[in-house]
């Protein structure tokens, strides 16, 4: 780990341990600690894929190999540790936004609850930072963003589950105020065109998060301004609440009680008949009880399949 940001990373695990202990003193004179969230776990990147960031042509050369071998689970890795060394610099910019914050010096006035969740997010990202540092350390992010971009599609159009629902779930990748209009628009007409296909394929396999992110699509009003998914057809209504309805049945409880309420609301919006829903509804319950019931449940609003490993997922 560079010496730099070792230095951000132990003052963060110091301050993520502590600031809720600081808290509690200041308010009421105790000398109870508080339960330490600091998370140390030892890298699972590949071995011989280490280094690559800083290696002559860095990730721009892996990814040009990578994609002439026409490998398509090496394809996928690249998108995959793309996304990582992305999620890798966005962490260290909040450790260092942490640490630069002006509540961190006087803490008197912050609630129980604040805290707490300023612990987690320390925690949170001194655990990426950890986990990724030496994979990740020296990559570019200008170059990191166009890996994603074009190793996620090249897996996609190749017909890889997890490359069609993460293109769907990152839409069009912003290369950090890089890239020309030029690129910018090709981008763009590339989700127009490959959008629904990759929709469709994922509904039929009953993507939860794509499901689900279908179905905020039809529950989302118009606020007026124009967006390049106005030219993309809607998703198949069936395919969508059956889908929605299976991962209402797998998610977190709080995220099936959202589930089931947009489901409320589509019901009020006449896209399906009765029959279609009670078709669609048996469908979901005997795909759950057949193929899922006993597992655990699952974020269905996290993005588990854009990552290398799934505890990376935001």
């Amino acid at each position: 780990m560079g010496r730099h940001t070792y230095k951000i990373l132990a003052a963060l695990l110091l301050l993520a341990g502590g600031s809720t202990y600081l808290w509690v003193r200041q308010g009421d004179g105790s000398n109870r600690p508080a339960p330490s969230q600091a998370v140390s776990v030892e890298s699972e990147q590949s071995s011989d894929a280490s280094g690559i960031a800083e290696q002559p042509g860095g990730l721009a050369h892996h990814w040009e190999a990578t994609r002439a071998s026409g490998d398509v689970d090496a394809i996928v890795l690249a998108f995959k540790q793309a996304n990582d060394c992305l999620l890798y610099h966005a962490a260290v910019n909040g450790m260092r936004s942490m640490l630069e914050d002006e509540r961190r010096g006087d803490l008197s006035n912050e609630t129980v609850e604040t805290l707490r969740m300023m612990d987690a997010e320390s925690a949170r990202y001194a655990f990426v930072v950890e986990r990724l540092e030496g994979f990740c350390k020296g990559s570019d992010k200008r170059q990191l963003a166009r890996v994603l971009s074009n190793a996620l599609f090249e897996a996609a159009v190749r017909g890889n589950p997890d490359a069609q629902t993460c293109f769907l779930l990152i839409g069009p990748t912003p290369w950090l105020g890089s890239r020309l209009i030029t690129e910018e628009a090709a981008e763009i007409e590339r989700h127009i065109q490959h959008t629904s296909g990759f929709t469709q394929q994922a509904l039929q396999r009953a993507d939860p998060r794509v499901s689900v992110q279908a179905l905020h699509r039809y529950m989302n009003t118009p606020n007026g301004h124009a967006s390049w998914t106005d030219t993309v057809p809607m998703p198949d209504p069936v395919l969508t609440w059956r889908g929605a309805r299976l991962a209402a049945l797998r998610a977190l409880p709080d995220q099936r009680a959202d589930v089931e309420s947009l489901l409320a609301l589509f019901v009020k919006a006449g896209a399906l008949s009765p029959a279609d829903i009670q078709s669609a509804d048996r469908w979901a319950q005997d795909t759950f009880e057949r193929q899922f019931r006993g597992e655990g449940a699952i974020n269905v609003y996290s993005a588990v399949p854009c990552y290398s490993s799934p505890e990376l997922a935001p």
